[in-house]
């Protein structure tokens, strides 16, 4: 937990929307799911594929 809380304060503070390529299984959507509640930051979204990712992204 302590390694996640200094990894968010890495990240961009400008970013409204992130997106995470390669999340095809339950275990790993719930522990996106988990860290994008822990950081509290924007949007953050588990895709399949870069095109769904961009897709949205865009959207």
């Amino acid at each position: 937990m302590k390694a996640v809380k200094e990894l968010a304060k890495i990240l961009p503070q400008t970013a409204v929307k992130r997106a995470v390529v390669g999340v095809n299984s339950v275990s790993k959507r719930i522990l996106l799911r988990a860290y994008s509640l822990l950081i509290k930051k924007g949007e953050l979204r588990g895709f399949e594929t870069m095109e769904a990712a961009k897709k949205w992204l865009l959207a």
